[in-house]
C-alpha cells in the first residue's frame, strides 16, 4: 500500500472521483477532489516530497552478530563525483552519496576506540586522482586520524566511463607505433600519484 504515499496516486484518485462529483453536483465531493489535487501538487515540491520519501525509506536492520560483536573495520565505498575535482581538497566535486557515506562512516568509527576505516574508490575520469583519495582527504577534514585510514584506489571503472577510457586508449595506440606505446604505457604505470600530477601539469 506504499503507492498511497505517492502524490501522483492522489492526483489520479482525485481525477477518478471528480467526474462523479460533477454528475452528482456535489460541492462537498468536488471540494474534496480539489483539495486532494492541490495537496498532491504541494507534495510534489522538494520540501514535502522529501518528507514523504522518509516514510518509504526503511531503517537499516541490525544483524544480531554485528550488535554482539561490532566490526572493528569500517568500509566506505565511494559514491562518485558530480564534477572532476581540481585538487585533493576540492570536496565540492564530491556527490552527495560520497559525502553522506563518508560522514556516516566517520560517525560509526567514532562510536568505539581502535576502529579502522578502509575507503574504496577508483580513478575519477581522466584525472590521476582516485575517488578514494578525495574521500580520504574529506575524512581527515572531518577529524579522522591518518593512522586509522586506509584506501583502495584500484577499483575498476564501470560502464560509460570504462568505454570512454577504452576508446581513448585505442585512439592513442592507433596514433603511435606499438613499441613507443608499450614503453610509454609501462613508464606511466610506474609513476606515483604526485609524479603523475606533475607530468600532467
Amino acid at each position: 500500500m506504499s503507492w498511497l504515499l505517492s502524490p501522483l496516486a492522489w492526483l489520479f484518485l482525485a481525477a477518478l472521483v471528480a467526474p462523479v462529483a460533477w454528475r452528482l453536483r456535489s460541492g462537498l465531493l468536488a471540494g474534496v477532489c480539489l483539495t486532494v489535487a492541490m495537496t498532491a501538487f504541494a507534495a510534489s515540491t522538494p520540501l514535502l516530497a522529501n518528507l514523504l520519501v522518509r516514510k518509504l525509506e526503511r531503517a537499516v536492520v541490525e544483524v544480531p552478530q554485528c550488535v554482539a560483536a561490532p566490526p572493528d573495520t569500517v568500509v566506505v565505498l565511494a559514491g562518485g563525483v558530480d564534477r572532476p575535482p581540481r585538487d585533493r581538497m576540492d570536496f565540492g566535486g564530491m556527490n552527495q552519496a560520497s559525502k553522506r557515506r563518508m560522514e556516516r562512516g566517520v560517525q560509526y568509527w567514532r562510536q568505539s576506540d581502535g576502529r579502522r576505516m578502509v575507503i574504496a574508490g577508483g580513478t575519477l575520469g581522466r584525472g590521476p586522482l582516485a575517488n578514494a583519495d578525495l574521500m580520504l582527504e574529506y575524512a581527515l577534514w572531518l577529524g579522522m586520524p591518518a593512522e586509522a585510514l586506509r584506501t583502495d584506489s584500484g577499483s575498476p571503472m564501470m560502464g560509460a566511463e570504462y568505454a570512454e577510457y577504452e576508446g581513448e586508449v585505442a585512439a592513442l595506440r592507433g596514433d603511435m607505433e606499438e613499441e613507443a606505446f608499450e614503453a610509454g604505457w609501462e613508464t606511466g604505470r610506474r609513476l606515483t600519484l604526485e609524479q603523475a600530477i606533475q607530468a600532467a601539469l
